[in-house]
């Protein structure tokens, strides 16, 4: 369960959790999230999140191979209009401890420092808002990607525990 590759400097453009705007505040931009298909797979594992992102999130590839085998997996493609940005995974079933994981999450080197993957986080957690018994969001991180905890802690997620791989696990309130 990891979540990495963020693309924004610590709480720039970041609202509450619960502010579900899909707009930055330096321009217009309209991100949708968009099911990976057999028609846009092949861009979404060409994504490439930098040599620094590569450090801590698995492939697109077995990201969305891993979707493959768990049906509560839900894989999407960051879309900023017409274009596919990103990658983000998250799963409709709770965790052992009722938390509902955002397991993977990157945006293309290219697009980083946009506000697109906060933008991304913000309506993945919007949609598991939208569950029955949803009251917690988890996500994983690697402890050394500082970026990641900042943004993570900006848009309300709070170290719970440590995974039993050295990361950080975080949770989020949404009730």
């Amino acid at each position: 369960m990891l979540i990495e590759g963020v693309d924004e400097p610590a709480c720039r453009g970041v609202v509450t959790p619960r502010d579900t705007s899909v707009h930055s505040q330096e321009e217009e931009m309209s991100v949708t999230l968009r099911e990976i298909t057999k028609d846009n797979w092949r861009h979404c594992i060409r994504l490439d999140p930098g040599p620094a992102g590569k450090a801590f999130i698995p492939s697109n590839l077995y990201a969305l191979a891993e979707s493959k085998f768990a049906p509560s997996f839900v894989p999407l493609g960051i879309y900023v209009e017409s274009v596919m940005v990103g990658f983000i995974m998250y799963n409709t079933q709770p965790e052992a401890d009722g938390s509902y994981s955002i397991y993977s999450m990157m945006v293309d080197a290219r697009y980083q420092g946009k506000g697109y993957g906060t933008t991304a986080l913000r309506l993945i957690i919007e949609r598991l808002r939208q569950l029955p018994h949803c009251t917690t969001v988890s996500l994983e991180y690697d402890r050394v990607n500082e970026q990641a905890a900042r943004l993570y802690r900006c848009l309300g997620f709070r170290e719970v525990a440590e995974s039993p791989t050295g990361g950080v696990i975080a949770h989020l309130h949404v009730t």
